[in-house]
Parts: structure tokens; sequence; C-alpha cells
């Protein structure tokens, strides 16, 4: 039931954070010393914090993913000059002081990265360490990266481009995708190209690919896999950054590579259940053909290189053991895998190698081998930022791994809570932090997590329930008159539908809400059509007692003039409407008059354009 309440008081903090868009960037050492889907920066996830509770109270966040309410807790006590000048340009005035946090999340790996920040190691011990251990492994390993620049001089390899290979549907013949879909003269990709053989038309992304069998000495068997092969190597000799073709002593390195054995610190994990070919909602039979383990989202040097790394780990003191996982962790998955890749920007002349996308398992047909060695010496940096800002917190804060539908505390403990569930089938996070878990030896337990996954026998409504048990377990913990303010993602109307039956069969009523803005976008965000940029922040509260609130009938509202109104009311030009931003503000309507959500955000935007044909600049954010 929708419940009416009275507004906050006009210029209250709280008034203040819901009157207005919330940034949310992805920016500063906390946010990038470890990567993960979905993750809000600091400076949101403090401000709802800041909003709603006084130094002392206790939040709780029952989907913590990589820790940020906790961290967001404990920098209410310990505020940056830039983090107060953020906040208070929001919210103006705001009772500084350090809140106390109980973080629940089912992933191993999250709540690995949670309980490592959260608790850092000594500075000068754990740096004194982790460069000890990349010179130790380097001493060692370095060969592995040895190349030498087009002059001739010795040095070592940055990056390595490798490709796929076309199959000619017409006559069969095996053909580069480097040589046929690739300018690097002017750095640009093309769509279609021509069979070297027959002259047939290739489409670059529907053409069939080579594959090749090889012996995976892991698994101990024969497998198949895409051919692929090094193309491209940009290097550095001493302080001269270098590029050029391979040349025959790569490819000797290559076969080198191939003949050195790998380490046992190299986890042997299927990616799903007795090794299925089709292992989860991520798998697609096109690039991950015969990836069925962790290990081959790997090229061999880097898998030999990351294991080194691992296995040197041992060899420190105990208490240091986890930062540097840790460290090596978050240069992992999102740079060591097949799932680097390189784009083409505007304003550049050359290629730009990216990482991983979050959320995704994406490998392209040109994917890049960064130097593992050289990486993880380039974090350190930003972990060792990382740890300093929560050296010596004097404020409880406690991680917890496990099911948040099950919480230890007691009824009626908790002052505020904030938290990021899972949207729906929008992110499998068991899936996508499997390779980072596989090397921390802890996977995640399943059989709880809120997804929607037809793969595991997962239904939007399986989904529905297990999201109103944990919503239920928050409401139960909250004080009577408190706040949850939950931040939510997704495309589809079903989705919205099921979260808002969630809230209200767990005893929460809507109160209000606002949009946080992600000024750099996921990679489903940005490749598909429909996706949502303006994830809307939505405060619920538990009734307080005794309360004389009133239910609000569904009202008979037409949101399409609605949203007529509101681009009339909107100040700025047409040409600068954001369509994302409408949509969140269409969907946060549906709220405000308990209205049914029955468009996603691809029929949104395909009827948008049809009502509003003058509208066709409309910008995406």
């Amino acid at each position: 039931m929708l419940l009416a309440h009275p507004p906050a008081a006009a210029g209250s903090p709280i008034s203040l954070l819901y009157s207005s868009s919330l940034s949310s960037t992805r920016e500063g050492a906390l946010f990038n010393a470890h990567s993960y889907p979905t993750k809000i920066n600091v400076a949101a996830a403090a401000a709802c914090i800041l909003a709603h509770t006084e130094p002392g109270d206790v939040v709780f966040d029952g989907f913590s993913g990589s820790g940020v309410t906790g961290i967001a807790a404990s920098l209410a006590g310990r505020p940056s000059a830039d983090l107060k000048a953020e906040i208070e340009g929001v919210l103006g005035p705001v009772s500084w002081g350090y809140r106390n946090a109980v973080l629940y999340d089912l992933s191993e790996l999250a709540t690995f990265i949670a309980a490592t920040v959260l608790n850092p190691p000594p500075l000068e011990a754990f740096a004194a360490a982790a460069k000890q251990l990349a010179e130790s492994v380097e001493a060692k390993w370095g060969w592995l990266y040895d190349s030498s620049a087009p002059d001739g001089r010795t040095g070592k390899i940055r990056y390595t481009i490798w490709t796929d290979f076309f199959s000619c549907p017409r006559c069969g013949y095996a053909s580069s995708y480097w040589e046929r879909a690739v300018e690097p003269a002017s750095a640009k990709l093309v769509s279609s190209a021509s069979c070297p053989n027959c002259g047939a038309v290739l489409d670059a992304s529907s053409t069939p690919r080579v594959h090749e069998e090889y012996w995976d000495d892991l698994t101990a068997t024969v497998r198949e896999r895409r051919r692929r092969e090094p193309v491209y190597v940009y290097g550095r000799s001493e302080n001269v950054l270098w590029r050029r073709p391979v040349v025959p002593a790569d490819l000797e390195s290559v076969r080198r590579v191939a003949e050195t054995a790998i380490p046992k610190s190299v986890p042997v994990v299927a990616m799903g259940r007795d090794s299925d070919v089709r292992w989860g909602e991520m798998f697609r039979s096109g690039y991950h053909h015969g990836i069925s383990h962790v290990h081959h989202f790997y090229t061999r040097r880097n898998l030999i290189a990351l294991g080194a790394l691992v296995e040197g780990v041992q060899e420190a003191p105990d208490y240091l053991r986890s930062a540097l996982l840790f460290w090596i962790s978050s240069y992992n998955s999102s740079h060591s895998t097949l799932m680097t890749r390189i784009v083409k920007k505007q304003k550049t002349k050359d290629f730009v190698v990216t990482g991983a996308q979050p959320g995704a398992l994406y490998i392209s047909s040109l994917p890049v081998e960064k130097n593992v060695f050289a990486g993880v010496r380039a974090k350190l940096n930003t972990v060792l930022e990382a740890f300093s800002a929560l050296q010596g917190r004097p404020n409880a804060v406690s991680v917890h791994c496990k099911s948040s539908l099950r919480v230890h505390l007691p009824d009626n403990s908790v002052d505020y809570a904030f938290t990021d569930p899972p949207f729906g089938q929008n992110i499998q996070y068991a899936e996508v932090n499997l390779i980072n878990e596989a090397w921390l030896g802890r996977l995640t337990e399943t059989a709880e997590e809120v997804v929607v996954s037809p793969t595991r026998g997962k239904s939007l409504r399986d989904y529905q329930a297990l999201l109103t048990k944990a919503l239920a377990e928050i409401h139960r913990i909250l004080k009577p008159g408190r706040y949850l303010t939950v931040a939510f993602h997704s495309t589809s109307a079903e989705v919205w539908e099921a979260l808002r039956h969630a809230w209200e069969e767990a005893g929460f009523s809507y109160v209000r809400s606002t949009a946080l803005h992600k000024t750099q976008t996921s990679f489903k965000q940005t490749t598909t059509f429909g996706a949502v940029r303006r994830d809307p922040l939505i405060l619920l509260q538990k009734a307080p007692p005794r309360s004389s609130i009133k239910s609000i009938e569904r009202a008979d509202t037409d949101p399409w003039k609605e949203l007529d109104l509101h681009l009339a009311n909107l100040s700025e030009s047409h040409s600068q409407i954001d369509r994302h931003a409408l949509y969140s503000w269409f969907i946060r309507l549906h709220f405000e008059r308990n209205l049914t959500v029955t468009s996603d955000a691809g029929h949104f935007f395909e009827r948008l354009s049809a009502r509003y044909p003058k509208l066709g600049s409309i910008i995406d954010n």
C-alpha cells in the first residue's frame, strides 16, 4: 500500500537531497582501487547517510557490494575538504561525524573487497611487501614480457593485440581479422571486408571464426577454442614508447611460453556445474567458444604471471596477505584477461586500450594482453591511497558474507538503511565475480542470490520473493519512522513492478525519489538500446508508532499527458533533453501516483520519438 507522508521541511537535508539529481562519478582512489559491478561513488552514498542520520547512528546495507556504505559512514567522520564542499553544496549544513555500519552481501568477492579496504594494513609494511613481491617475481619471470624496439633496443612489452581469424562461408579460407577488418594507420575498424581467396564479402561481426584444437594441461584434455594470434606489440625501452607489428622473435616468445609450466597456484575452476558448455546467463556461444573454466579467459603468458604473483603472496606475513591479494585482484579480471580490448575514440590517432567492463564477460575479436607486472606496479599507488583514507577509523563497521534474508541484528535497532539491490537479470554478480573469486579460493553460494536467472531456474517471481524477504528483514531491524533509500536501475517494466511489490509486501511505504546521475556508464548502458543511466534513488519509510497515515488510492492519471506538462515546464532547451533522465522521471512519476509501470525503456524511447518528432536531437548523456 502506498502511504501519504508529510514532506520533509523545506530546506532540510532530506528535502534538498531529493529535490535535485545526485551525481555519482567514477573518480577517486576509493572508487578505483578495486572495480565492482554497479558501484556507487562514495560521495553519493555519504550524502544519503548524512541527510538521514546523526553521528553515532547505525546504518545497514543488505546488498553492500564492495563496501561503499561502510566507507561513506566512515568518511562522514573524516571528510576531505573536497567531499565536505561537494556534499554541503547539495545538502547545506549537516552533522558531520562517524556513523557505524553493518554490511551484508552474499558475494565472497564483494565482502573480501569491503573487509580489506575497511580494515587496511599498516601502509609502510604493505608498500614494502608489495614492492618486494613485485621485484622477486619479476626477477624470475620478467622474461615473459621481454621484447625489442623497432630499432633493436631491448625493452618490455606494454601490451600485445591479438586477433581472431575469419572463416570464409563461401570457400572456408582462414584470414586474419586484423588484416581484413582493421586499418592501423587510421585506427579504424571496418564493418565489412573481402575474402582474399574468393572475394566474398565478409561481415566483421557475423562471419564465423576459425577454431583450433589444443592440449589443455590444466584439465588434461584436448579442447577446442577460437584461433587467436598476436599481431601488434606496444612496448617501452627505458623512457621511450614504441609500437610495431609482430616479428618472428615475438612468436618465438609465445612458443617458449607455451612450453613453460603453469604455477600450481593457478585455479582450475569451472564456470558452471560439471563444466557445462553453456554455463550461465553471461555465456555467448560466439566469443565464449571453448571457455568452460576460469583459466580459459587468459593468455598463457598472463596466466603464468598472475600465478607467480599469487604464489609469492604466500611468502608474505599473514597479516599482509589479504591486502596483497586485494592489490593483485584489483588488476586481475579487469585488466589481465582476454576481456581487455582496444577501442577507437574521437580525436585519437591510435586505438585506446580499455579494461574489461564491470558486469560483463565480453571478449572482442581483438583482445589485448597487458603486461601484468607493469600493471600491478602502476596500480599500487591507487591502492595505497585508498588504504590511507581509512587508516585508524574509530567507528564500528562489520562486514558479513551472508544472505540478507537472515540478518543477525535485533528488531528496531537500525537508524537508517541504504542499499543497491540486484536489478533483476541485469547483472549476474556470482557469474561475473567468479574469475576473481576462483583466485581467492572462495566462491559465492548462489542459492539465495537475488537475481533472475533462467539458467539456474530463477524466474521473475522468484526474484520478487527473494527481494521481498530481504526488504522485510530491513523493515524488521529499522527503528519505527526511519528510512530506507534504494538505488535501483532497470530497463524492464516488470522488474520495476517487482521492486514496488517487494517493498509494499515488506511493509514499507513510498515517500519520494530523485535520480542518481552516473556520469560514466556501464557496458550494458553503453551498448544496449533502452539502457537507463539515471538510476532512481527511492526513499521508503517504516511507519512510525501509532501512525495515522492514510493510504493513497491509485491515481487516475495519464502518465504521457503528465510528460507533456513536464516537457513544457522544462527550462532547458529541447535540444538538450536527456531521454534517460526522462525515463527515470517517468518511472518516478508512476511511484508518486501509484501507477502500474507498463513501459520498458526501449518502448518508452520509441514512443517518445514518435510522440515528439521535433525532439529528434534528444541527447544521450
